[in-house]
């Protein structure tokens, strides 16, 4: 009733003990290879493959996630939406092997500008969301402007030599609300 996987009855043959000791090992050990495998799933399901960042269905259940908190806590939250300019020319320029390395590299200094605990991601193809809470109103603006000085300051290395790349903002910023109460 508590769940025992199996038993011996008195008096235990020793090799037979040592022999079933074996097998529940083995089956430890296989529970954990499983669960280790069940993580690594849920890594890839959440990572975009090619940028190691939050994919567009992490991200989207980051923001419900956020909103729901926000409601509840009454913090701010702010999204921030990138988009690199004329990314398509990259493509078809200098091939997609450099536009691949473009975002990559967008991904990296993307999620150097975050703080620890806001999220970035590809929302899909060359376009990224940033989902930043606790963020006060005068403070997304800066955000943004580091978002944007990530990419457009600093020219990128490539296979295809350096570029120059530019990318365009659109942010919303969600106040605090009144604490929700249940009565």
């Amino acid at each position: 009733e508590a769940g025992a996987d199996d038993f011996l009855s008195k008096p235990y043959d020793m090799d037979e003990l040592r022999s079933r000791i074996h097998a529940g090992k083995r089956v430890v050990e296989l529970q954990i290879k499983l669960q280790e495998a069940n993580e690594q799933l849920e890594i890839l399901v959440r990572t975009d493959p090619l940028t190691r960042v939050a994919n567009r269905k992490a991200l989207m259940e980051q923001l419900a996630s956020e909103r729901a908190r926000q409601q509840r806590n009454s913090g701010a939250i702010a999204a921030l939406m990138c988009d690199l300019d004329d990314f398509n020319r990259i493509n078809d320029t200098h091939g997609h092997v450099c536009g691949d390395e473009v975002l990559v590299e967008v991904a990296r200094r993307l999620d150097a500008v975050c703080r620890s605990y806001d999220m970035v991601g590809r929302y899909g193809g060359e376009e990224f969301l940033g989902v930043s809470t606790e963020i006060p109103a005068c403070a997304i603006e800066n955000l943004g402007q580091r978002f944007l000085h990530s990419i457009n300051q600093t020219p990128f290395d490539t296979c295809a030599g350096t570029l120059a790349v530019t990318a365009s903002m659109g942010l919303i910023w969600a106040p605090a609300e009144e604490k929700y109460t249940s009565e």
